[in-house]
């Protein structure tokens, strides 16, 4: 069991680093457009995502705060609103991201009636080491995850192309505020001109 687990690992932590890569950006093809992305590590970040439900880093977590959508697997093209942060401690850099073009196009259809006002909330999970308030309670979930080796530093009105996981943030254990949609976790963020 913690041999395949170490595999498993050394395994997701070679696919972060193939991860960068650049793709030429052609507006005729891809702008405005929400995409199925090709996520191939997503199953392994999933695994490590703070609020993801039982895993065997919170197995005292019975239900996931985070329900996913379909397609699973976004690509959502936008704007950073605001200066990304850590400021909630578990680790993740949260941002919002104002969706490119006018609604209704393909990427205002991945944000619901709390978003349109904020932009979709994006979370790259295991940006730092999350404190111990958050560790004593789940366990040391970012162990062996590094996002900073494939994700690019990131800034107040960066236009970006973000493919992850499509889900809505519904609060736990029990909803603490109101529902809104996120890619959480971020597979990877390509910059755009």
């Amino acid at each position: 069991m913690i041999k395949s687990l170490l595999i498993s690992i050394i395994i997701s932590s070679v696919f972060l680093i193939v991860l960068v890569e650049v793709v030429p950006f052609n507006p005729t093809e891809y702008s405005y457009a929400q995409k199925q992305g090709d996520c191939k590590i997503l199953d392994s970040l999933w695994e490590h995502t703070y609020g993801a439900g039982k895993s065997h880093w919170s197995p005292g977590q019975t239900h996931s705060r985070l329900l996913g959508h379909t397609p699973a697997c976004v690509v959502f093209d936008g704007k950073i609103r605001g200066t990304p942060t850590t400021e909630e401690h578990d680790g993740d850099l949260t941002f919002n991201v104002d969706p490119d073009g006018t609604a209704p196009n393909e990427n205002w259809k991945l944000l619901n009636v709390n978003n349109t006002g904020h932009g979709l909330h994006i979370e790259i999970i295991c940006w730092e080491k999350p404190s111990s308030s958050y560790t004593n309670k789940f366990g040391d979930y970012c162990k062996g995850v590094d996002t900073r080796t494939h994700i690019p530093t990131l800034k107040a009105s960066d236009h970006v192309r973000i493919t992850g996981k499509w889900v809505k943030d519904i609060g736990y254990p029990q909803p603490d505020h109101v529902e809104w949609n996120e890619i959480h976790p971020v597979e990877s963020i390509q910059k755009l001109p």
